[in-house]
């Protein structure tokens, strides 16, 4: 497999998929990817003003 291009938020590194078939509704009950969605969502809430 490819390695995935990626865009780093506040250190952390978030993959990019290149292929449409991600299966995201998949992905959303990874313990992982929840921790990972929270570390993004506390960045976006300090570093984006609302």
């Amino acid at each position: 497999m490819a390695e995935a291009q990626g865009r780093v938020i506040g250190g952390v590194t978030v993959p990019l998929p290149r292929e449409t078939a991600t299966d995201v509704a998949a992905l959303r009950g990874d313990p992982s990817f929840a921790a990972l969605r929270a570390e993004l969502a506390e960045v976006t809430r300090r570093t984006v003003p609302v």
